[in-house]
């Protein structure tokens, strides 16, 4: 039997609905006959188990079947390995989960990536959460020895007058880390705005300095030292 476009358009929609039902449903499903092609009549083989009415789960092509959440999570977990063997989707999968693990790995996969900048910005990010959330001291004022209101970045001078590398780090609207040798200054430059700001030592009986700065342009300095407080 030749069948109408009609009726051949309906068939196809039909086989697509079919196809995508979840395995979990339990309800039966009724494909409505429409359009003058469908009289109510029978159609013959195959067609009359897709097109019929009251189909049956047993009756879909694939059996789907059923998963454990043990499984189930087997399967999601085997889903982000794969995840990381591309780096686009390696970094959408890190921007998901936004843990500090996630974009270190990033990192260690792909050390070229074109996300790596902003990797590093959230794992700045997150050893600043870690030092404001522990002890530390309160960390002093920068000086700010030349001001310019129209400059949209700030240019900070560091000295580190310790025995130890000395770790910088600004959580803002940029998030950077500098390491400055021991009895050494350098200096970093960031867009102006307000940041969070910890500074720390390789060694853990030195606590952490941590504290709040609002960059306004110009040049900034400050210099950490370490003093021994008696008991």
């Amino acid at each position: 039997m030749k069948l109408p476009t009609e009726y051949k358009i309906e068939f196809l929609t039909a086989m697509m609905l079919l196809t995508s039902i979840s395995a979990w449903s339990q309800n039966r499903i009724t494909l409505d006959r429409k359009g003058e092609a469908f009289s109510g009549k029978s159609v013959p083989g195959m067609n009359d188990r897709m097109i019929g009415t009251q189909l049956q789960m047993g009756d879909m092509p694939v059996n789907y079947g059923r998963y454990s959440d043990e499984r189930m999570k087997e399967l999601t977990k085997e889903m982000q390995e794969r995840s990381w063997e591309s780096e686009e989707t390696a970094w959408d999968l890190a921007r998901s989960l936004d843990t500090r693990d996630a974009y270190e790995k990033y990192i260690k996969l792909y050390p070229g990536g074109a996300h790596r900048e902003k990797a590093d910005g959230r794992i700045v990010d997150f050893k600043v959460d870690d030092i404001f959330n522990g002890s530390h001291n309160h960390l002093p004022g920068m000086l700010r020895t030349v001001s310019d209101d129209k400059s949209t970045r700030s240019t900070i001078l560091i000295e580190n007058m310790t025995k130890y590398v000395l770790t910088v780090i600004y959580s803002g609207p940029d998030s950077k880390e500098i390491q400055i040798s021991p009895g050494r200054k350098d200096s970093i430059t960031i867009p102006n705005g307000n940041y969070r700001i910890a500074a720390y030592v390789p060694d853990e009986n030195v606590r952490p300095f941590a504290g709040f700065e609002d960059l306004a342009g110009g040049h900034y300095e400050i210099g950490f030292c370490i003093v021994q407080l008696k008991e």
